[in-house]
């Protein structure tokens, strides 16, 4: 049992997390188990960095709280209340964000006044997971994430609120993603040729890696580059792969990217659902 009451072995098995993506590896262990943590499908492993839609357990010290909007009462939007706003339908509160920039602390209030125990955190991510929920941990067995947000991941969802049982009585601890400061480290990231990422529709993915080098430096990114779906990560020459393609690039924080490639075209890659990925990556182009 921890300070809350909460068994943290039950707590541990009940932890949902929002998926696609692989963990980002980061400077501290809350971060790395953030990384790996998201809600939704369990996707097909990509690189070494991204939202992995799935189910995966957290220790009670990586238990992070996210923020929500929550639509108005029976159909009609209610004012938004530090970035939430609550409708009730069908037994269910339902929760979706509207301001992810609220601090924490006030978005915890709003769930405070309406009986629930919720427990806010904020965690930086690259720029399209701003604003969705990255982690549930609850020991209420009963709340779920709301999907149809536009960020990409590998799993196909994208979690951008709650639904929470009318008389939900658990403690839940949430994270959601936040804009990151200055050169801090994403937590969660998406493919950089994702919508709202900066090279979106760039034209990049099965480029060769020498093209790619030169238009990452253009723009002032860094990249350590890796091989598409290695089980160890090691990191590769880029002057010895010219000729490799690139498959994805993990955006890890501002101005450094992590890039998968692979020796063989992408049409002959043996690599079930990566066209349906990389088609959702070219939404929009």
């Amino acid at each position: 049992m921890n300070d809350h009451g909460i068994d943290e072995r039950d707590l541990t098995a009940r932890l949902a997390v929002l998926g696609g993506a692989i963990p980002v590896p980061g400077p501290s262990e809350l971060g790395r188990m953030a990384r790996a943590a998201t809600i939704g499908d369990t996707g097909r492993r990509r690189s070494h960095v991204r939202l992995r839609m799935g189910i995966a357990a957290l220790a009670v010290a990586a238990l992070v709280a996210a923020v929500f909007a929550i639509e108005g009462v029976v159909g009609r939007p209610a004012p938004a209340a530090a970035g939430v706003r609550f409708s009730h339908r069908g037994g269910f509160i339902v929760a979706r964000i509207t301001d992810p920039a609220a601090s924490a602390a006030a978005l915890q209030a709003a769930f405070a006044k309406h009986g629930l125990d919720i427990h806010l955190s904020l965690l930086p991510v690259s720029p399209s997971l701003v604003g969705t929920v990255i982690y549930i941990g609850e020991n209420g067995n009963g709340i779920t994430a709301i999907q149809g947000g536009r960020c990409v991941t590998g799993g196909g969802g994208c979690p951008i609120g709650l639904r929470i049982p009318s008389r939900y009585r658990g403690e839940a601890y949430i994270s959601l993603g936040r804009a990151a400061n200055g050169d801090e480290a994403y937590d969660s990231t998406a493919s950089a040729f994702a919508p709202g990422e900066p090279f979106h529709c760039s034209g990049l993915i099965g480029a060769p890696v020498r093209a790619a080098r030169r238009a990452f430096a253009a723009r002032g990114y860094s990249a350590e580059w890796t091989l598409h779906d290695a089980t160890t990560g090691a990191r590769l020459d880029p002057a010895a792969i010219g000729a490799d393609v690139v498959v994805d690039a993990d955006h890890m924080g501002r101005h450094r990217l992590l890039v998968s490639v692979s020796k063989t075209p992408l049409q002959d890659l043996q690599d079930p659902g990566l066209a349906g990925y990389l088609a959702r990556l070219a939404h929009g182009c």
